[in-house]
């Protein structure tokens, strides 16, 4: 995994946010919406990004995005289905390239 991956964030909350890596820093990973980043990519604006700490990435995969989606928007399921869901989001796995 490497800057420009789609990952599944997990913000405060539990609210799931499909977001793009534009960092990794040593306290966390940068993230930024789609849009955000395009601009970085296509016109050299800085995007507004936030630190997410590493145990709030995952990778990503769409059926799950909208799973967690819909139990976060449905208020009665935001407790224990939300976090059977979040269980099965598997880690974002960092590698480090070689030199």
């Amino acid at each position: 995994m490497s800057t420009n991956d789609t990952v599944l964030c997990r913000s405060f909350g539990g609210e799931p946010l499909v977001r793009m890596v534009q960092s990794i820093m040593e306290e966390g990973v940068l993230i930024c919406t789609q849009e955000n980043f395009e601009l970085w990519e296509k016109a050299s604006i800085d995007p507004i990004i936030a630190l997410a700490p590493f145990d709030a990435v995952y990778e990503y995969s769409e059926d799950l995005f909208h799973e967690l989606d819909e139990a976060f928007g449905n208020v009665g399921d935001r407790g224990t289905k939300l976090e059977q869901l979040w269980r099965q989001a598997k880690p974002y796995k960092i590698i480090e390239k070689e030199d």
